[in-house]
């Protein structure tokens, strides 16, 4: 079912049986750029960009590595891609690459500097000749869909939270809904200055949420997130959404990994939820790369 009615997806997703022992990812991978630099194309809709300065490639490179191996000490194995010359910001994969159900899905990119990162050989060649996944390429669908940027899935559940903006669109949303094999997809506009759902909302292990509510045109998120998780839907303050504490990702059942800048922000209301919901959250400085206008949880592509 995909919707835009809160009661239709509560219907539907309440019923779902949750199986956390399918909630967070098998393992993970990375597009690490030794050249990494900040594209100015997706400047006009990209709120969080800072061209202030240019990035430093070397620190990039450095915090990348760490980001890889800290991932790995969280018990969650981790492998590590070149990126394709020329190819936007390859260095944020779950835009382009997905997995579900033994599926490698494809994104159809809003922007043509990053629709040659979904052709990146390397990956399609681990996924599809190496592990034997099949190939779904949503470009082929006349849609823009950007993947896990755009929707956010609860896969305890199957049901996912499909934000629209210029990066995903209605027909973008339903290609996903299907290519994810998703029991029920709540779709809702966001507000003109975000441009990716995982920048406002992060569906922790099946187990919550924590979300910036006003990003979403309606209400109805709200509704639908405490309705779902209940006390345990917890909601930001612009300044934590800016500093990209939703931008973060549960990798395992019970660890949660976020950018050293977003923890720093956390106000005291969310430190104590994430406690109080026994999450152990683990930070990365990934400065230098969240120049680019994403944070930790746009680097690491989930292996379902």
């Amino acid at each position: 079912m995909l919707t835009e009615s809160p009661s239709e997806f509560l219907d539907c997703a309440l019923k779902a049986p949750a199986d956390f022992s399918a909630a967070t990812a098998a393992a993970a991978f990375l597009v690490a750029d030794a050249n990494f630099s900040v594209s100015t194309e997706t400047a006009d809709d990209n709120q969080y960009l800072d061209l202030s300065s240019p990035a430093r490639s070397e620190e990039a490179w450095r915090q990348q590595c760490t980001l890889a191996q800290t991932l790995r000490d969280l018990g969650l194995p981790t492998v590590s891609f070149s990126p394709l010359a020329e190819a936007g910001d390859s260095v944020f994969p779950n835009n382009a690459f997905a997995t579900s159900q033994r599926r490698l899905i494809t994104g159809a990119m809003h922007y043509p500097g990053r629709q040659r990162e979904t052709t990146h050989p390397g990956i399609r060649r681990f996924f599809c000749q190496t592990l034997g996944y099949e190939l779904v390429e949503l470009d082929r669908a006349r849609c823009t869909a950007e993947l896990t940027g755009s929707l956010i899935i609860d896969h305890a559940r199957q049901v996912g939270f499909c934000g629209l903006s210029e990066r995903t669109d209605a027909a973008g949303a339903a290609a996903m809904h299907e290519a994810f094999g998703l029991r029920a997809t709540f779709v809702f506009a966001l507000e003109a200055q975000e441009y990716h759902t995982n920048v406002v909302l992060s569906v922790l292990a099946g187990r919550g949420a924590v979300a910036y509510a006003p990003a979403a045109t309606q209400q109805s998120l709200r509704e639908v997130l405490d309705a779902l998780y209940g006390e345990d839907a917890h909601y930001l303050t612009e300044t934590e959404k800016n500093e990209f504490v939703a931008n973060c990702l549960a990798v395992t059942p019970r660890d949660v990994v976020m950018s050293r800048r977003a923890k720093d922000a956390l106000s005291d209301a969310s430190a104590a939820f994430f406690e109080r919901a026994e999450f152990r959250v683990t930070d990365v400085d990934v400065s230098e790369l969240e120049r680019a206008g994403g944070s930790v949880r746009c680097m690491i592509g989930e292996i379902f």
